[in-house]
């Protein structure tokens, strides 16, 4: 699986708009960098992302379909997914 190494280069891809990333291990790091980029669509499974990486999406501007996989979130990353005005459509499996 995609780790915090391959986020990186990934985040190099910097007119990337989509990323289907179901089965990771990326890290709330490796997930700071992918926010970098100007995805309007993002599918990310991973168990080692938290609250707090889940708030650096809010750098996602023009974000508008968000899907996260098996994401140990709780109610506190909510304020900032709240912060994702452009988002349209939200999963959480």
């Amino acid at each position: 699986p995609i780790d915090d190494a391959g986020a990186t280069i990934l985040a190099e891809c910097k007119s990337l708009t989509e990323l289907n990333l179901p089965s990771t291990v990326i890290s709330d790091t490796g997930l700071s960098k992918l926010c970098k980029l100007p995805l309007m669509q993002l599918r990310l499974g991973s168990p080692n992302v938290t609250d707090t990486g889940i708030a650096s999406l809010s750098q996602l501007n023009g974000l508008k379909f968000l899907h996260l996989v098996d994401v140990p979130i709780t109610d506190a990353a909510l304020p900032g997914l709240e912060k994702l005005e452009s988002l349209e459509s939200f999963y959480l499996d």
